[in-house]
């Protein structure tokens, strides 16, 4: 996923820089987008549950999960283009 995801961040980014303007959409898809890429980023720990070297409960993976609502989010301003 990483190496895809990097390629859609970039492309996505690349895409918004030639046009001028976009109004509130046009900020609010590329910031999703960084915040969407930082969450990525953020999992990486997450490889610590194979190890057995978990410290975190299973509470704060309910909630750091909920976080997916912002792809829905994006994906929202893609389709429907609210703005």
């Amino acid at each position: 996923m990483t190496p895809l995801g990097a390629g859609a961040l970039v492309f996505g980014l690349l895409a918004r820089l030639p046009r001028a303007g976009g109004g509130r959409a046009g900020c609010a898809k590329p910031a999703l987008g960084l915040f969407l890429a930082a969450y990525h980023v953020c999992c990486f720990p997450a490889a610590r549950l194979t190890a057995q070297r978990n410290r975190r409960s299973h509470k704060w993976y309910r909630v750091f999960n909920e976080i997916v609502l912002a792809m829905i989010a994006a994906l929202y301003l893609v389709v429907f283009k609210p703005f």
